[in-house]
């Protein structure tokens, strides 16, 4: 095995979001009581996507984007409705899925963890996400959970690896690899000195200004590294 510590993404790398996200929005309609289509949640998944890129490029809060997103929302589609109803409602809806992709995540973790620390680095809200880890039934296999909204700062600025690296007891940089499915948030702890890898199940180009040093389509991939 290559690496010794291993920093790992949680949403879309371990966690399906997309597929938590769905749940939890149809849930959280029909408690309610709307009528509400596919259409209407692309357009939520729509707004939610563009703010949490946001986010990862430092142009708005985790606290606008929680309070946006349904606003937004609703601005668009139930006018007459008050959004932080539904946002808290779909936020504990969302603590409740636990999903993991099936392309190995589960058996590539536990190889993994016979022989390497391992370590979620997550831009995910603390509440919700140590939730989901717990249900997914992956928790056991990290020995912490590092989490922007826990340490003040999110991925990718530097004073949260930096905040990584002083609480791992025994941490060597140069035995580390970053894996997340984020250009904008993973792959650019690659300006601190990691090595980085890109999981891109959607195989789309991988832009960005930081190039990754493995690019993996399947999670499973990984323990080939």
């Amino acid at each position: 095995m290559r690496f010794d510590f291993y920093l790992i993404d949680a949403d879309d790398t371990v966690l399906d979001f997309g597929a938590a996200e769905k749940k939890a929005f149809f849930k959280t309609v029909s408690d309610f009581g709307y009528e509400s289509g596919d259409g209407d949640y692309e357009t939520y998944k729509d707004i939610n996507h563009s703010l949490w890129k946001a986010f990862e490029l430092g142009k708005i809060t985790m606290t606008e984007l929680r309070e946006r997103r349904f606003g937004l929302f609703f601005q668009k589609t139930r006018s007459a409705d008050a959004p932080e109803n539904f946002s808290a409602a779909y936020e504990s809806n969302l603590s409740l899925f636990g999903d993991v992709f099936d392309d190995g995540v589960r058996e590539t973790l536990a190889a993994l963890s016979l022989g390497a620390r391992l370590f979620i680095i997550s831009n995910g809200i603390a509440e919700i996400q140590e939730k989901r880890l717990k249900s997914s039934g992956l928790a056991g296999y990290f020995e912490k959970c590092f989490l922007s909204s826990v340490i003040g700062c999110r991925k990718p600025d530097k004073r949260f690896f930096d905040f990584v690296e002083a609480n791992i007891a025994g941490f060597d940089k140069s035995r580390a690899l970053v894996v997340g499915d984020s250009l904008t948030a993973d792959i650019p702890a690659a300006a601190f000195g990691y090595k980085t890898c890109y999981i891109n199940r959607k195989k789309l180009p991988a832009l960005g200004e930081y190039k990754p040093d493995y690019i993996i389509t399947r999670f499973d991939e990984l323990a080939n590294l």
